[in-house]
């Protein structure tokens, strides 16, 4: 039998991955001063690829 957690399918794999990086970097529960940078930077991300139309811009702003 296939066992599924409820939350994976529900959220996507983004999703997953956005909860985890939060709950580690999340200032309330890291001390470190990178902690807060760190934050930022998982919700810039987060944004971006949650809209298709600012995941398009960043697409093409990338330089393969």
């Amino acid at each position: 039998m296939l066992k599924l957690c409820v939350s994976h399918t529900y959220y996507g794999k983004k999703d997953i991955e956005f909860i985890e990086l939060a709950k580690k970097y999340h200032p309330d529960v890291n001390k470190s001063e990178e902690a807060v940078e760190m934050m930022q930077k998982i919700l810039e991300a987060y944004e971006v690829l949650s809209n298709t139309e600012k995941r398009k811009e960043y697409d093409l702003k990338i330089d393969y």
